[in-house]
Order: C-alpha cells, then structure tokens, then sequence
C-alpha cells in the first residue's frame, strides 16, 4: 500500500486513508486520540469531536492544555485578570546596593522568563532565573558579596521581549 507504483500497477494514488485507488469510501470519521472519552478505534480521520475532560482554565494550576470540555477540577480561587500585568518590566531596589539587590519583574504572558547578571564587558555572572512562568509579578534576589564594587546589569529576556537595567554595587 506504500508502493503504489508496484502493487496498484503505476497508475493509481494513496487516498486519505491510505488505500491505494481508493475513493476515501473506507474513511470513517471519528476521534481518533486514544486518551479521549469517545475515543473510537474504528475511525482513521479524526474530526475534531474527542472529549478531553479537564481544567481549562489558563490561570489555574491545574490547567490541562490537551482538556476540550472544563471538568470543574481548576482551583476554586479565581484570580482577577484586570489584576495581571499588561506589560513586561524589571526594577531593581535598592540601586545602588550593598551586598544584596531585589530583582522584581512582571511577565504579562506565560513563557519561558529568563533573568540573568552581566558585567560591564557582557560576560554573564550570573542566571538568577530560567524557568516558566503564568502572567503575574515575581522577583529575586541576587547577592553580590562576592563581586567588587561596580557597574552591572541585570536583563529580562522572554517571548522575544529583552529589557536591561543598569545596577550599582558600592562596598
């Protein structure tokens, strides 16, 4: 059947189900994701209609990204969106600092965040984050006792956004 050339005789195309010469007559639609309720093992299309039970909920710890239909397992505690962060930012406090800064920054959508500490050359010193994060506002805290005193920088970088402040460290 992989072979058209040679058992259909040259002339004839695989259809979408795989038959070659065939007019899709033995296609049956259905869902075909095993893990779903109405999961059907007959079908060889699938057609969009599979059930899978879960937290839908984006914000909730316990969302399922592969959940079609909210099965009310999502955390009771709903979470205001007109609270969540509209916009990437970092702030760094205090500035200028001795031996410890906090690093608070805001990430308006999930994604992969990475909060990291460079010298005044670019050479990173420092990863203080990397990780995924849900929209909402974080920081860290960064411990420079064993640098010198001078110029850093502290970066953001997520979903293709990059942003960089500049932090002082005076012993």
């Amino acid at each position: 059947k992989m072979d058209c050339n040679s058992i259909c005789g040259g002339d004839a195309v695989i259809d979408h189900c795989g038959i070659c010469g065939g007019d899709n007559s033995s296609c049956v639609l259905g869902c075909t994701y095993s893990e779903s309720e109405n999961y059907n093992a007959e079908a060889t299309i699938n057609d969009g209609s599979c059930i899978i039970k879960g937290c839908t909920d984006l914000y909730s710890e316990e969302f399922n990204p592969l959940a079609t239909h909210d099965d009310g397992s999502c955390n009771a505690m709903a979470i205001d969106k007109n609270l969540l962060p509209v916009k990437f930012s970092l702030n760094s406090y205090p500035n200028p600092f001795n031996p410890s800064v906090k690093v608070s920054f805001t990430i308006p959508e999930m994604g992969l965040a990475s909060i990291n500490v460079f010298d005044i050359r670019g050479r990173e010193l420092a990863v203080l984050s990397n990780q995924n994060y849900r929209p909402g506002y974080y920081s860290v805290n960064w411990n420079a006792s064993a640098y010198s005193s001078g110029v850093y920088f502290i970066s953001l970088k997520t979903n293709g956004t990059t942003i960089t402040q500049k932090i002082l460290l005076l012993k």
